[in-house]
């Protein structure tokens, strides 16, 4: 959700520990998440979650890319490869996280735009309605 003005003014620091393409898909997005008041220091971990699930969906879409999804057992049965099971599962914690950060076009649908300075000054702080249309501050 977006945050108030007094939320925004430090940025989400990009964890050392997430891998390459984590940092990648974080650098990638974070400015634009950071402009629309949706990436707090408060919402580091989620969305280093969601660039570690990004990360690891990709590395998992390389695999099967290069091996395929399927492979032959030592009994000669045909069998999924785990990283086609992997990937649904990264790519559903992508989907959760995501929606909460609002990086899917639903989730923005439902969030407010995140509110300047100045035009938080220009409301009530008791009932956040704007001052001409307040009666608290009679």
């Amino acid at each position: 959700m977006a945050r108030t003005s007094a939320s925004i003014t430090s940025r989400a620091t990009c964890p050392q520990w997430l891998d390459a393409a984590a940092k990648a898909e974080w650098r990638r997005l974070a400015p634009e998440l950071e402009r629309r008041g949706y990436l707090t220091p408060l919402d580091r971990a989620a969305f280093a979650g969601y660039c570690l699930a990004y990360s690891d969906w990709r590395r998992c879409l390389v695999s099967i890319e290069r091996f395929g999804a399927v492979y032959i057992s030592a009994s000669g049965r045909v069998m999924e490869r785990p990283e086609m099971q992997l990937s649904k599962e990264y790519g559903r914690a992508m989907r959760s996280f995501a929606t909460d950060l609002g990086l899917t076009p639903s989730s923005r649908a439902r969030m407010p735009a995140a509110a300047n300075e100045a035009e938080m000054e220009k409301c009530c702080p008791r009932c956040s309605l704007p001052l001409d249309f307040c009666g608290c501050q009679a």
